[in-house]
């Protein structure tokens, strides 16, 4: 359990980290223009989003080989950063160093001068070749990357996070072996080159995305893409995709934004919806939600500004935050005994909302402010 050193144990005990914390949190160092220089001990693994940011007067800094996990945007504004002592080193691109063994992480560095002690080479990010001991490429690890243009991923990676091709503008060309089950999301968004990609378990290819998975049902929109697999592709109605029945799972923004997507039926073997699964689905009116399934997660089908209709089977034990929040056609909704918590703003610019407000039963079960909210929250 990784037990993180914040910004107010910063206030208290400076650089000097206790060996009781294994993670340095999110913007701990943000701002701290007095710092020049920094060792993080080696019992520290992670360090968290924008944790160095803006320490305009930092020039140097030693990264044990421990940490594994960099967040994005950690040293960005560092600009007088140019010496960096680091682990795991794999590559030294025109902009960015790439570190990790079993997961690879990027650390954007403008002004880098000297690593490890040595003058470093710049070079071209296409002559990286990914090593076979990544499994995991982090969020935002190629995002950006200008100069790239083809890349191979090998079969030991299985996970691709948020953003990580994001804006490489040049990237024409990609292989994702069929061991990459997880996509993160907006992972090729701004991709504009982007024409060709092999890649396995493909189940559906719609006009704007890939649908691929063969247990957790995964889609990577891609707007112009021509080729897959080597092969043209004939881009077709995501109406016409049937999930298939191997599915258990739909991840994360899964059909987000198909604003063709009138119906689904989503089959008995899906037993969760992931956040975000249907969100701005403009044009969808009703679904069917199976038995296998016992909770609808965080802005599951928010702003589907279409939606009149949906059944919760008396599986479902929950709804969670923002669920159907801004769907402004549900005039109404049957919502079984069988469940015991609606989250914040679940409701929120529904036909139904005032309805809802009057059951004394739905009131009581309505969360009615979670910790980012004040006491004057009420019910919706």
């Amino acid at each position: 359990m990784t037990k993180v050193y914040t910004r107010e144990d910063r206030e208290r005990c400076g650089l000097n980290i206790p060996e009781e914390f294994n993670g340095i949190g999110d913007e701990c160092f943000e701002g701290c223009c007095d710092i020049d220089k920094i060792n993080i001990p080696t019992y520290i693994t992670s360090l968290g989003y924008k944790c160095f940011y803006r320490c305009k007067s930092l020039t140097s800094i030693n990264i044990p080989t421990s940490v594994v996990k960099i967040g994005n945007e950690c040293f960005e504004g560092c600009e007088s950063l140019t010496s960096i002592n680091i682990g795991n080193v794999q590559f030294i691109s025109e902009d960015r160093v790439f570190v990790g063994k079993e997961k690879l992480n990027c650390i954007k560095l403008g002004n880098l001068k000297r690593i490890n002690g040595k003058e470093i080479r710049e070079r071209d990010v296409n002559e990286f070749v990914i090593p076979t001991s990544i499994t995991e490429i982090t969020d935002g690890c190629f995002e950006g990357c200008m100069p790239l243009k083809s890349i191979n991923i090998p079969s030991s990676v299985s996970k691709i996070g948020n953003n990580c091709f994001k804006e490489c503008k040049s990237l024409i060309s990609i292989n994702i072996p069929t061991s990459v089950s997880e996509f993160g999301c907006w992972c090729f968004s701004e991709c504009p080159s982007l024409t060709s990609i092999d890649i396995g378990n493909v189940q559906f290819i719609s006009e704007d995305r890939v649908f691929v998975g063969k247990e957790k049902l995964a889609s990577i929109p891609i707007n112009n893409l021509k080729r897959i697999n080597g092969m043209s592709i004939r881009k077709r109605d995501v109406n016409g995709f049937v999930i298939p029945t191997s599915i258990t799972e739909l991840e994360n923004g899964c059909f987000k934004e198909c604003s063709s997507l009138r119906y689904i039926n989503i089959p008995t073997s899906v037993s969760k919806i992931d956040c975000g699964c249907f969100e701005l689905c403009s044009s969808l009116k009703s679904v069917n939600i199976p038995t296998s399934v016992s909770k609808l997660d965080c802005g599951c089908f928010q702003e589907c500004l279409s939606l009149t209709s949906i059944n919760i089977p008396t599986s479902v034990k929950s709804l969670d935050i923002f669920c159907f929040c801004g769907c402004k056609s549900l005039a109404s909704i049957d919502i079984p005994t069988s469940v015991k918590e609606i989250g914040f703003k679940c409701f929120s610019g529904c036909k139904c909302e005032k309805k809802l407000k009057n059951d004394k039963r739905i009131g009581k079960i309505y969360v009615h402010c979670d910790d980012y909210y004040d006491d004057t929250c009420v019910v919706v």
